[in-house]
């Protein structure tokens, strides 16, 4: 009696590879990011009609500006699920986000820390472009 034993193995990537997300993240060149809401320790803020329209551009060459006028440079550490703005324009100081979620569409950041001391604020943001 003979027995033949085959093992059938499949591999799944389930997680998207650093280059997917930075991708996610700037798309093919700049993505543009449209504010939809801000929580604040586990609460809703309301966003009057200025503050719903404030945009985040984050571009392939590393830097980013946002609709407020601040602009620098930032890195996205997609290992540690950290994206880190340095603002050399229209303010000086450095903000550290976890990325709570980041598809083609969506972005979730949560500030974690920045110059003046850390916050628990998440903003929630949609693709503009």
């Amino acid at each position: 009696m003979v027995f033949l034993l085959l093992f059938f193995v499949s591999c799944e990537d389930t997680e998207p590879t650093i280059d997917a997300e930075q991708n996610m993240l700037w798309g093919n060149g700049v993505k543009a990011w449209i504010i939809q809401k801000q929580m604040v320790d586990g609460s809703e803020i309301q966003l009057d009609s200025n503050q719903l329209k404030y945009t985040k551009n984050y571009s392939s060459d590393q830097t980013y500006y946002d609709s407020d006028g601040l602009s620098g440079q930032y890195t996205y550490v997609a290992s540690e699920s950290k994206l880190i703005e340095n603002i050399t324009n229209g303010g000086i100081g450095t903000l550290t986000y976890d990325v709570l979620d980041l598809t083609s569409n969506s972005l979730v950041i949560k500030l974690i820390s920045n110059d003046t001391g850390v916050l628990n604020s998440e903003f929630y943001y949609k693709r503009k472009n």
